[in-house]
């Protein structure tokens, strides 16, 4: 069923992680004690998170890593001018023209810590950690506490997650958008009410994760087709009026959405700035750096 999409969700459900009933009933813990110890363990899992995210923060990648390609500074180079110069393109170099959402919140960071380096990395921090708590309040709602917990636990200690949200690119913040990208879009068809609003914000994200990293892109099959699946199973219930109207008003508002935000876009960014955007965005696609 629609509602057991994610096996990964739903297996987190199912399953009676190191015999929790039976440690619960052999140490006899209250209902009281169950709640300190899990909002004990929603704190320790935000707070390791942190820790995590902020130790050697300024440290520089690896040598010979693949994050030591200088896409760091590419992406960071519109914000620092912006903040120094108030305009984000000071050269032929326009990066920022074709995904401009991260320098644009680099430029927050810029002006809360000065020009620093743990500026430029403080954005992946802060989307990382509101990632974390995405998931576990859409896991809370729909599996229960104890699965979000476990759900959560993924975005604390995968290491190749933390090696993204280390560093000033894109990867991080593009995650959270994502993410909320395909929670809204759960919850616009999945839902009795504000089907049209809940298709605005799932378009909204998306618009903002593609143009934070352009391979989010492939996020519009998935969103695509969970659209299909839960359409097909609606009018598939044996009910003589199938309540089909939601879907129409959530994919409407996602539409409107898109559109909207691709039109701004395009008037703000490309057009006033056409020539050097052509030349940047043939480089980029021809796997050039600026």
């Amino acid at each position: 069923p629609p509602r057991s999409c994610s096996s990964i969700f739903f297996l987190s459900k199912k399953i009676n992680i190191i015999g929790y009933n039976e440690f619960v009933r052999f140490f006899n813990i209250t209902r009281n004690t169950r709640k300190i110890l899990l909002y004990g363990g929603v704190g320790i899992l935000l707070i390791a998170a942190l820790i995590f995210r902020t130790i050697n923060l300024n440290a520089d990648p690896a040598s010979g890593s693949f994050l030591e390609a200088g896409d760091e500074g590419t992406h960071s180079y519109a914000a620092r001018n912006l903040y120094l110069n108030g305009t984000w393109r000071t050269d032929g170099v326009f990066f920022a023209g074709i995904m401009p959402v991260y320098p644009l919140l680099q430029v927050v960071g810029l002006y809360l810590f000065g020009l620093h380096i743990y500026s430029f990395r403080f954005v992946n921090i802060i989307a990382s950690i509101i990632t974390i708590c995405v998931v576990y309040f859409f896991l809370k709602k729909e599996l229960g506490k104890r699965s979000a917990l476990v759900g959560s636990i993924p975005f604390l200690i995968n290491p190749f997650y933390l090696t993204f949200v280390r560093t000033g690119l894109p990867e991080g913040t593009m995650i959270l958008f994502s993410i909320l990208a395909l929670v809204t879009w759960y919850r616009a068809l999945n839902s009795h009410s504000h089907h049209y609003v809940r298709g605005i914000v799932a378009g909204c994200a998306f618009v903002l994760a593609f143009f934070t990293k352009q391979s989010s892109i492939w996020l519009a099959p998935t969103l695509f087709f969970t659209y299909v699946i839960f359409f097909v199973h609606e009018i598939s219930q044996k009910k003589k009026t199938p309540t089909v109207h939601h879907f129409l008003h959530s994919g409407a508002g996602f539409v409107a959405a898109v559109i909207l935000l691709s039109l701004l876009y395009l008037v703000i960014i490309v057009l006033p700035n056409k020539p050097v955007w052509l030349v940047n965005f043939t480089a980029i696609i021809g796997g050039n750096r600026p």
